[in-house]
């Protein structure tokens, strides 16, 4: 289990949900907007109708661009350059959530699963050929790489995966990357490869092994967060993880590594109720178009996938679904599917380098 240095167990979390709902008057699920955002126009989840999912700029991210937009809700980095020396003040984030295009949720993008090398914790000196210079690689480990690198992907250089469950590393994203979010004053966090306990679990779901409680471990990591952005005065944080919804389903569990019950449907329930009792809501990718390319995939939805997000929209957390599509027939056809599901749809290129507005499913 988690090191008791990150959190002292999972009783905490009913202290935690106790906590929530007093200081709220609602439960995790019924997405509270933040402090800053206290207008009576201000959106929640549960009203939310649009968004937009934007991290990088090309050639320049644009707040101004993003503000003067009608959408509802935005996902971006807590940079303009993910670099620390670039990152938002807290006017400029005040600023966005009550932009002329109308109050907005901001959220930050955060990964958990995979360290990327552009980030100010990263060093340099942990992979070879040092990444200034080589920033493409590929790269391997030096012996002064931490225990939680694993070993670089060559197809993504820049993004390493990480022994989320080393202490090490939570006290990176808890102790150093999350304040900074705090800081800035972003409502929520979007939690990005969460799907990492796939790559690390065990060799029944297709994982290497190493660690056979992981996705057990990776929920303890999300509790961990909401967690301590409570302990910070807010309560109200958003905590939206993207992808992983299969933590919630029985074949993520396997017999001899079981937490919280005796079987693994037992157990994927009593992981299911943890889970939802601090998220908030879902971002999903590649929902109903699937396939190698970067864009304009065919139509090929998982309905086993499908079923597992739909459990997230019936206990009423907020689906924010994104398929990278840039004709205009397949985008409207996936705003369609999505929204009969009770959805957010948004659609963009899969380098989101800009803001994309399309054409016949404009913000309101």
């Amino acid at each position: 289990m988690t090191s008791a240095s990150i959190f002292s167990g999972k009783l905490r979390l009913m202290e935690m949900n106790i906590l929530l709902v007093g200081l709220l008057g609602c439960s995790p699920g019924a997405n509270p907007s933040s402090n800053d955002n206290n207008s009576p126009t201000a959106p929640t989840l549960a009203t939310i109708n649009d968004y937009a999912y934007q991290l990088q700029g090309d050639p320049q991210f644009d707040l101004e661009v993003m503000g003067a937009s009608a959408f509802d809700l935005l996902i971006i980095d807590y940079s303009a350059t993910g670099d620390d020396a670039d990152r938002w003040t807290a006017q400029q984030i005040a600023a966005l959530k009550n932009s002329s295009g109308g109050p907005k949720i901001v959220l930050a993008y955060m990964s958990i699963g995979e360290a990327e090398t552009y980030r100010f914790y990263f060093d340099p000196a942990w992979i070879t050929p040092d990444p200034g210079e080589q920033p493409d690689g590929p790269f391997e480990l030096t012996a002064e790489a931490p225990d939680f690198l694993a070993p670089p992907n060559p197809d993504f250089p820049n993004n390493l995966k990480v022994r989320y469950w080393l202490p090490e590393w939570q006290e990176i994203i808890l102790d150093e990357y999350l304040p900074r979010l705090l800081e800035e004053g972003f409502d929520g966090v979007y939690l990005d490869i969460i799907d990492a306990y796939e790559y690390f679990g065990p060799e029944e779901i297709g994982g290497n092994d190493e660690n056979r409680a992981a996705a057990d471990e990776m929920i303890d990591f999300v509790i961990a967060i909401a967690e301590s952005a409570a302990a910070q005065g807010r309560p109200d944080f958003l905590i939206v993880p993207q992808n992983g919804e299969a933590i919630i389903d029985a074949g993520s569990y396997v017999d001899d590594a079981l937490q919280l019950a005796g079987d693994p449907e037992s157990e994927a329930t009593a992981q299911r109720n943890r889970y939802f009792a601090v998220i908030n809501g879902l971002g999903v990718e590649d929902t109903f178009y699937f396939g190698d390319e970067n864009e304009n995939n065919p139509l090929n939805p998982d309905e086993d996938r499908l079923e597992l997000i739909n459990q997230f929209h019936a206990a009423g957390k907020t689906i924010l679904a994104i398929d990278y599509l840039t004709e205009s027939s397949l985008i409207d056809d996936f705003y369609a599917r999505a929204r009969q599901r009770g959805w957010i749809p948004y659609c963009s290129i899969r380098a989101l380098d800009q803001l994309t507005i399309n054409p016949t499913q404009h913000p309101d």
